[in-house]
């Protein structure tokens, strides 16, 4: 499948950050694998610490982005309310 950071959110003093994923087309449960990649965090901070130019490298947590799924199920909701309209 394909994965998407759809919003990244850092606190103002740098230390922290929420990073939001969204998978599309994934055979694997998107909970599952938000938890796959939450288990890694200290190898991404290792490489975050190499490449970035910062005094202290962000603890970092990823979260599951279910905005896209949101939108589809409304636009399914509308769509079917229209063609009950036109009935």
């Amino acid at each position: 499948g394909l994965m998407t950071v759809t919003e990244v959110k850092t606190s103002n003093n740098l230390r922290f950050s929420k990073i939001y994923l969204s998978f599309i087309n994934n055979k694997v449960e998107s909970n599952n694998l938000i938890d796959l990649i939450n288990s890694n965090i200290n190898e991404y901070r290792y490489y975050l610490g190499k490449s970035l130019e910062l005094k202290y490298v962000p603890q970092i947590k990823f979260y599951y982005d279910n905005t896209f799924e949101e939108m589809e199920h409304i636009n399914s909701l509308i769509n079917k309310a229209n063609k009950n309209d036109n009935i």
